[in-house]
């Protein structure tokens, strides 16, 4: 488990230095079905405690990234807070990032009493929720309006494994295996975040610095999350073959190489995502023959480990190369541009796209 949030760290930082200048509201398009409040935060005025801050130069926004990545998120004031709600309606996205930004669960409450069929609302209480019971009814609802998305079954999975209910765990993570796309809705309150520092007198720049970083953590929560399924998987599978139990120990091999599957081809993937779902099904083939088919088209598990290998690969040479590309090199249409290829394709492949236009 330590392994994947140590990755989260390093990621998230990064992630921040390539996208501070480009996020726009409404990056994460959420799936068809889904019921999630679209009114866009409004920011408010006169309620600023602080001077505004400025930064102005690439040093500064530096230094910003470097306080947030030992600091995490500026506190803000409850009149701020409770401003920025009311100027809202009180809306589910503002609820939600009321809640995390002044850690009150009164506030997720209200969200999930008023927006119960927000899956975004119940998936924020089922990771966050005060109580163990509040998180469990959450992810229940979750999957009752989510219902293809595979997390609700990692998390429940997960959730079993730890009260020790290996049993229900697994039948989990099997009825995972026929699910849809995974989606951890990482950005969807980012447009949220920005409007309630911006309200609270921070400038464009640093609102939007403070919602791509909020949009990382909680991405590095979920993921940190399906590499804690997974170890579990890894711990039960190591029990059943130190039992002799082959037969029980099969079916979690196709289990944990569908999770890191899954996990690299979701919606919209970030940096970490894609480096951990990599992990996991590396570990997994690692373990079996070389020569072991792996799949319905018969590739071998050292075909595939060489694949993910190149993927790994170039996953870091853009990390390193997003790290030292100047963005500020940016024109108006390349930032337009670049945001579309985010908002569609997600944060691996508009880098890339950044990247190739500096060759």
């Amino acid at each position: 488990m330590k392994r994947y949030l140590l990755i989260g760290v390093g990621i998230s930082v990064v992630a921040l230095a390539v996208l501070w200048i480009n996020y726009d509201r409404g990056l994460n398009k959420l799936k068809s079905g889904t019921v999630v409040q679209e009114k866009s935060p409004r920011p408010i005025k006169g309620l600023i405690q602080e001077p505004e801050k400025t930064v102005s130069n690439e040093s500064a926004i530096k230094e910003t990234i470097k306080q947030l990545s030992q600091n995490g998120l500026p506190s803000l004031t409850n009149q701020q807070i409770q401003g920025y709600l009311t100027s809202n309606d009180r809306d589910a996205t503002c609820l939600i990032v009321g809640s995390r930004l002044s850690k009150n669960p009164e506030l997720l409450r209200e969200a999930v009493a008023r927006f119960g069929e927000n899956p975004v609302v119940q998936l924020e209480m089922a990771l966050r929720g005060p109580t163990q019971e509040e998180r469990q009814l959450a992810l229940q609802t979750f999957k009752q309006h989510d219902p293809q998305n595979p997390l609700c079954d990692y998390l429940d999975s997960l959730s079993a494994f730890e009260r020790g209910d290996f049993s229900k765990a697994a039948g989990g993570l099997i009825q995972s295996l026929d699910s849809g796309t995974l989606q951890d809705y990482s950005l969807v309150l980012a447009s949220g975040t920005e409007a309630a520092y911006l309200s609270a007198g921070y400038n464009s720049t640093e609102a939007q610095l403070y919602a791509l970083f909020d949009s990382a953590q909680r991405n590095q929560d979920t993921t940190g999350k399906m590499g804690a399924v997974a170890d579990k998987l890894g711990e039960l599978r190591d029990q059943y073959i130190k039992n002799n139990d082959m037969d029980a120990a099969e079916p979690t091999v196709a289990i944990g190489l569908d999770i890191g599957q899954k996990i690299q081809s979701q919606e919209n993937p970030s940096f970490l995502s894609s480096l951990v779902g990599i992990d996991i099904e590396a570990k997994i083939l690692n373990q079996l023959d070389p020569l072991t088919p792996i799949n319905s088209m018969g590739q071998t598990a050292e075909a595939r480990l060489n694949e993910l290998n190149q993927q790994k690969n170039l996953l870091q040479s853009l990390v390193q190369k997003a790290q030292d590309l100047p963005i500020s090199k940016m024109s108006d249409e390349q930032m337009k541009d670049y945001t579309q290829r985010l908002r569609n394709q997600g944060e691996v492949n508009a880098t890339q796209w950044w990247i190739d236009q500096n060759k």
